[in-house]
């Protein structure tokens, strides 16, 4: 990302009624051949729920020079399913059983 750019108001002129309010613009770079790659793992204080993040990034091409530029992006994410005792989470089905049983 190049920049980002806040107007508060006076920006229908530009935008149009749906900016009465205000309008954020992100711009982003145009000739970029840079590379990056990022990993990430996180591990909750309680157990459960690891997860991994990565990716990598590269560009090709100069806009100026060869009238092209592109960049290509590859992530992966995945996160393990928080430990079963003491967690919020119940399924509906679960739900539906319990409020039966009590209702007897």
């Amino acid at each position: 990302m190049e920049r980002v750019e806040i107007l508060l108001d006076g920006a229908t002129a530009v935008y149009g009624s749906d900016a009465i309010a205000g309008v954020v613009s992100f711009i982003l770079k145009k000739n970029t051949t840079e590379g990056n790659a990022y990993a990430q793992y996180t591990w909750p204080t309680h157990g459960g729920a690891n997860g991994v993040d990565a990716g990598i990034s590269k560009g090709f091409g100069d806009l100026q020079k060869d009238g092209w530029n592109i960049l290509g992006t590859l992530g992966y994410a995945h996160q393990d399913k928080a430990a079963g005792a003491g967690t919020a989470a119940v399924s509906e089905s679960e739900a539906a059983s319990s409020r039966s049983r009590t209702a007897a």
